[in-house]
């Protein structure tokens, strides 16, 4: 006799236990949701990584030219001056602390660069915070051209 369609599974593991509702949130939290919590995503990240995570978000969402750049020593954002005003009104939003320069520079050759570029300095703290809050909170669409 073939024995291979029965099952040696006792009857009480065949379905799961009745839980109150409580009970089942809590199974469901701990079986589904991740146990790292979305606030220290970017703590441990190095700094590089959280810079062009930013940068990648803003270059996605608004489909335009963002970089992250260190410019005569200070590390930012180099956005175009048409999208600085949309960037700063986020950045305000968001409670960001940044400097708004002008991210034009002499080269060796005595040329300007960067001439429809604008710089925005955030430093690494504000930086972390910036990319936590685009991760959980809030989410960049932009025009369609």
């Amino acid at each position: 006799m073939n024995n291979s369609l029965y099952t040696t599974i006792s009857p009480e593991m065949e379905c799961s236990p009745i839980l109150s509702p409580e009970e089942e949130i809590m199974d469901y939290a701990l079986t589904f949701m991740d146990d790292v919590d979305s606030r220290e995503i970017f703590d441990d990240e190095p700094i590089h990584n959280v810079r062009n995570y930013v940068a990648s978000v803003f270059l996605k969402g608004l489909n335009t030219q963002v970089n992250s750049i260190e410019l005569h020593g200070e590390w930012g954002l180099e956005i175009p001056k048409k999208d600085t005003e949309f960037i700063s009104e986020i950045l305000n939003l968001t409670g960001i602390q940044y400097t708004l320069k002008d991210a034009r520079f002499l080269n060796i050759w005595g040329h300007w660069t960067h001439k429809s570029f604008d710089l925005i300095v955030i430093d690494d703290n504000n930086f972390r915070v910036l990319a936590r809050k685009l991760r959980n909170e809030i989410v960049i669409v932009g025009d369609d051209h």
